[in-house]
């Protein structure tokens, strides 16, 4: 049911509509989420790019791995929290057709993850940065639990791959270094595909806190994450949202995405109009 989760998408405050709109949409395969399944157990067959590459299967059992599963939405799919992820963030409590209001926000956001990745020389657009994510590992970047504890963190649950400090591994530069230009492949002495991997997942882990946040304060367990930030491209941030909506919410909430999520504002401006 795609409408009633993209019509109040451009609302930043409470908008009174007749009851004979919004129309609403059935769309097959709009809504998906990403939850722990076996390699070929029959869950949609096109994992998403970046979905084989390391780092955020921090918990996954033995031979599985966060793999796209569609959702059929409920009728009644109230209420839910939207978060629009463009070039900063959005959020929406949204409790009926008639009834959203905007909780919070963020700035830190699509633009941010860009420009950062001009900076570090990790690429001039979002695809470039986006295909070096895909191909690199934050292990080497950020400071993870068992980097500290030396695997697990049992009392408070914490997986071992779970950053601690993210970029926490970066160490300073060699005298000379920072003015000398970095070798293809690589910025400073890091590889540029480890850096905007580490990037891409902490403004992702950012942007899940924020979103998690709102829910708790909204008392909602469902979050609908939507966005040009999150093409298909991007499922290097669906699965991160995924992983920290489940581990902070201790499985109560669910991280679901938009298969058209770059029309969500257009889709609502039409559907408010006669």
């Amino acid at each position: 049911c795609l409408a009633p989760l993209l019509c109040r998408r451009v609302c930043p405050r409470r908008i009174p509509v007749r009851a004979s709109s919004p129309r609403r949409l059935q769309v097959p395969g709009e809504v998906f989420q990403f939850a722990p399944g076996e390699a070929g157990d029959g869950s949609h067959a096109q994992t998403l790019a970046g979905v084989g590459a390391p780092g955020m299967d921090l918990d996954a059992p033995a031979g599985q791995r966060l793999v796209r599963r569609d959702v059929e939405v409920p009728p009644g799919p109230y209420p839910f929290l939207l978060v629009n992820i463009g070039s900063g963030v959005s959020v929406l409590c949204v409790r009926g057709d008639d009834d959203c209001q905007r909780v919070t926000g963020s700035a830190v956001g699509g633009s941010t993850y860009l420009g950062l990745s001009r900076l570090l020389r990790c690429g001039d657009t979002f695809h470039e940065a986006l295909d070096l994510a895909a191909r690199g590992d934050d292990a080497g970047v950020n400071l993870l639990v068992e980097d500290i504890y030396g695997s697990a963190y049992e009392a408070p649950g914490l997986p071992p791959k779970l950053p601690a400090a993210m970029f926490g591994k970066v160490q300073p530069l060699a005298p000379g270094m920072a003015t000398s230009a970095p070798a293809a492949g690589e910025t400073g002495q890091l590889r540029r595909e480890d850096v905007s991997r580490a990037l891409l997942n902490t403004i992702s882990q950012v942007i899940a806190q924020v979103a998690h946040m709102s829910a708790v304060q909204c008392q909602v367990d469902r979050i609908v994450f939507s966005g040009a930030f999150l093409s298909a491209e991007n499922a290097i941030s669906m699965r991160t949202l995924s992983f920290f909506t489940h581990l902070w919410s201790g499985g109560r909430s669910t991280a679901l995405f938009l298969r058209h999520e770059g029309y969500a504002g257009a889709l609502g401006a039409l559907l408010t109009v006669r």
